[in-house]
Formats: structure tokens, sequence, C-alpha cells
């Protein structure tokens, strides 16, 4: 389960089903007077409005070693997920060596 929309930020490639944890990037801008009004109030002062843009946070994968990584991520969801690891090589020579030995003994 996971979101499985490829146009969301947390896009899991491997999600099985969409459980409804998508997210989009979104800015907000709000407006504040010095006045403590609305920007669009009629006071006949000098609009002295700020624009500011809020920060959003957005959840997600920020281990950039995992495979649904997510670059616009601002705090991790604990949704990363890893490749499986390598075998070592020598864990991958014994077991070839024990199937030799298996198949000799089989042929004696």
């Amino acid at each position: 389960m996971g979101c499985v929309n490829a146009d969301a930020l947390n896009f899991n490639p491997l999600a099985t089903g969409d459980d409804g944890s998508c997210q989009y990037h979104v800015e907000e801008e709000t407006s504040v007077s010095p006045s403590g009004g609305s920007a669009g109030e009629a006071s006949g002062e000098q609009d002295d409005t700020a624009t500011t843009t809020e920060p959003v946070i957005v959840a997600g994968c920020t281990d950039d070693t995992a495979t649904n990584y997510n670059a616009e991520a601002t705090e991790d969801d604990g949704s990363c997920v890893f490749p499986a690891p390598e075998p070592e090589p020598e864990a991958i020579e014994q077991e070839n060596t024990s199937e030799t030995a298996t198949t000799t003994e089989e042929t004696d």
C-alpha cells in the first residue's frame, strides 16, 4: 500500500494499492497588512501589504539510497524502501562448494 499516483511527490512504484497518502507540491500565499486587516480592506491608508510564502511540509522518503527517495520531501515519514542487499562473494563461493560436494557424493 502507498501512493500509486506518478504525479505525486511521494509516488511509490512498489506500492500495490493506493492508501490515500499521495502528496502534491502546493505553495500557500498569505497576505498580511501591517494594520492587522486583510489585504483588500478599503481603509484609505497606504497599502503596505506583504505577501509571504509559507513553507509546505512534504512527507516522504528523504534517504537518497532508497528506491522510493523523494527529493521534494522535507520530512521523513518512515516510508523508505531499500533494495535487497547483494550477497557477499564468500557466501556465493561457499554455496557453490556445497553444491559441488553434494553432486560428487551422489555420483559415487
